[in-house]
């Protein structure tokens, strides 16, 4: 297997705890593609919404991507708006597989409260803060993405499944296409 494997998906479906676990088990690189952004621009992805906006987060985004693209064998995790811009999407298909991991929107939403709890922040997902209602907001943006999101080769139900098991579950995928 020559080709990356890009996570995508909702926040909190899992995609950088299962990316990190996957990579360390199958002896592949791993690559958070927030964490990239976030040393790229010296500052969090929420300052860089709120200083400069969602487009200029986007095309940094867009640049870090192509820049992971150049591996091979490695674990991807995207942000979860990455696969809304079509240049992007063009960018996963020519270099690996697109895995979709999803869950339920009171998952995400119970998901991302314990996120919070757990690290001390009001809230660092900019694009589901925009929303005063989280769980309304959630649910919006999840159907703004669906169309999106349905493009990738394999999906993955992240509901009631450690990231062993999910891990698991994406590599018998992978080897049994």
């Amino acid at each position: 297997m020559g080709q990356n494997i890009y996570l995508t998906g909702f926040s909190c479906t899992g995609k950088t705890t299962v990316g990190k676990l996957m990579s360390k088990k199958n002896g592949l690189t791993f690559v958070d593609l927030d964490e990239e952004i976030e040393l790229s621009q010296h500052e969090t992805i929420p300052n860089i919404f709120s200083n400069k906006g969602e487009d200029y987060f986007r095309g940094v985004e867009t640049l870090v991507l192509e820049e992971a693209s150049l591996n091979e064998k490695s674990v991807i995790s995207t942000g979860g708006g990455l696969p809304t811009i079509a240049r992007n999407r063009k960018i996963m298909n020519k270099t690996g597989i697109v895995i979709l991991l999803t869950a339920s929107p009171e998952t995400i939403f119970n998901r991302l409260n314990q996120e919070m709890r757990k690290f001390g922040r009001e809230s660092y997902r900019p694009v589901i803060d925009q929303n005063s209602d989280k769980f309304q907001g959630i649910i919006q943006v999840l159907k703004s993405r669906e169309s999106n999101y349905k493009l990738a080769d394999i999906c993955i139900d992240t509901e009631n499944k450690t990231p062993d098991q999910i891990s698991d579950e994406i590599i018998e995928e992978l080897f049994s296409e």
